[in-house]
């Protein structure tokens, strides 16, 4: 798979790359895939800034129900890297919404 760049819904320009894809996020979170990092990024529910970081945004995707019933959602860490441009840090499942300061909607 070689390096993907996608429009966010705010307009930034995100890249996710080969090697943070397989050796970070499919190694830790195999259940997130390629497609629900790009419907994050695209046509997120919400973004919030980093609690703590000032140069993350996070991309909440949509919710949906697992296998227990209960409603989940795939948070997008992206890092800042210059005006306009940032890089997927991690991907995961939260069954809790992100709790920093939304920036969207």
């Amino acid at each position: 798979m070689p390096d993907l760049v996608y429009e966010a819904f705010d307009g930034l320009q995100v890249i996710l790359e080969e090697r943070r894809y397989q050796d970070h996020i499919s190694a830790r979170h195999p259940d997130i895939k390629m497609d629900e990092i790009r419907e994050a990024l695209v046509s997120p529910t919400r973004i919030c800034d980093h609690r703590t970081r000032h140069m993350r945004r996070i991309y909440e995707g949509p919710a949906r129900v697992d296998s227990f019933g209960m409603q989940e959602f795939v948070i997008v860490v992206v890092g800042l890297t210059s005006r306009g441009r940032g890089r997927v840090i991690t991907a995961y499942r939260e069954t809790l919404r992100y709790q920093g300061a939304q920036r969207w909607p």
